[in-house]
Formats: C-alpha cells, structure tokens, sequence
C-alpha cells in the first residue's frame, strides 16, 4: 500500500514557486508481518521502520514535537533507526512548512490506522474509511497548556472535477495539502487537508488563471472550508465537553 502527501515546498506568498514536496509511506500495513515500512521525502531519502507496530509507536512519538527536537532524536548516536545516507540532511533542509508536511504522515497515519489496518477482514460497510477521511481533525497534542496545531481533513462533497483547480492552487499557496490512498480496497482514494500552520496570505494570492486563461479565486472555497472546519472542532468540543 502506498500513502503519499502532496504539498508545495516552497513557501509562496514569500518564494513566489512551485515545487511538489512528495512524502510517501510504502509497505505492507498488516499486523502478523515485520516487513519493512518506508517513509520517503521526493522517492530519493527514506527511513524504515520495521512493521506496523514500530510504526504504531513512532507516530505516537512525534506528536507535539518541533523540527529540531526530531532532528536531534534521528541524529543521536543512540538512534538505531535505519535510514538512507541523506535522509537526515534531507529533513534538515525542510522549511518549517515542509517539516509539518512530513510530520503530518505520521498523525495521519495513527488517525486512519484502523480502517486501513483491516480493510480485509471486515465487511465492506464497516470501519469505512470516509468516516474518518473526510470532515474531521486531527490533532497534534503536545500534552502541554498551550495553543494546539491540527490538520483538517475536508468534506468529500468539495472534491469534484469542478473544483480541482481551486484545490490544486490552495495547494500552492500552502493552504492545502493532497492525501491519497492506493490501493484500498481495489481503489484509490483521495483528500485534501489544511496544514498544521498556514501562512497568513492577501487576498490577492487567491486569484490566478486557469488554462483558458480565465481569472478565478479559490478565495470563497477556502472561506467554506476553514468554516467547516471551525463547526467541526466548536461541535466536538461541545460533544466533549
């Protein structure tokens, strides 16, 4: 199965670039195997992580932790993880946008691990993954008294041919990340989810032209989805609460 994670690499409304940063988790998500799982930054510097269970445990410990706290722990003489020859200058170069974009693999993961876990051995009406894939948060809880970052996960009726180029230039912009899934039950399947920090941007960053060279804005989508998203953790807390 692989997860990859699409965002721009570039900060935007700073870099005025596009590039795809790629992070890939490839691997066979079982319980009764140890084969190698890979998490890859653009195919060329992985780590491993020996199987679903030293998987479980990683994703657990990076939440809440900063870029350099990662770094330094991957770094340490005492870190047995087992890597590629660049993939900790390869995560050292990683803006602070980038870094959360990988991390966010991680939360991911520990989020949707039990649909994707057991796909074969349930009915296909239960643990459905579209529960947990779309219009819900995920928080990355540093178990502290402070301001907590998430990632939210967009409703699936925002997901339509109409609207992909708005969701591939909120991309650009950094205020979107893509999220797909193959194979899950014989088919691949996609989100979009906000990043753990997005940049404050102008109004004016919204617009471009698409291919028929039409001036459009990703302004109001943008504007639905961050509303949703507030209605979505405002009814959890309440629920919770």
């Amino acid at each position: 199965m692989e997860i990859k994670i699409k965002a721009n690499k570039y900060l935007y409304y700073k870099e005025n670039n596009f590039e795809n940063l790629e992070v890939k988790l490839n691997g066979k998500l079982q319980y009764n195997t140890a084969e190698r799982i890979s998490i890859s930054i653009n195919n060329d510097n992985a780590m491993f992580l020996n199987g679903i269970s030293e998987l479980d445990l990683f994703c657990k410990e990076v939440k809440g932790i900063v870029k350099e706290s990662f770094v330094s722990a991957i770094t340490s003489e005492n870190n047995k993880l087992e890597r590629t020859p660049g993939f900790n200058n390869a995560v050292q170069d990683l803006n602070e946008f980038s870094f959360n974009t990988f991390k966010s693999m991680f939360l991911l993961f520990d989020w949707l691990e039990i649909p994707l876990t057991n796909q074969d051995y349930i009915e296909p009406d239960m643990l459905n993954i579209e529960k947990t894939f779309y219009d819900e948060f995920v928080v990355d809880w540093t178990y502290r008294p402070e301001s907590q970052s998430d990632i939210y996960l967009i409703k699936q009726e925002h997901i339509t041919n109409s609207n992909i180029e708005l969701l591939q230039h909120l991309i650009k912009i950094n205020l979107l990340c893509e999220i797909s899934i193959f194979p899950y039950r014989n088919q691949k399947i996609t989100s979009y989810f906000t990043p753990l920090k997005q940049p404050g941007i102008t109004k004016q960053l919204f617009e471009f032209t698409d291919i028929l060279n039409r001036r459009k804005s990703a302004y109001s989508l943008w504007k639905k989805i961050i509303e949703e998203r507030d209605t979505r953790i405002r009814n959890w807390s309440i629920n919770r609460f």
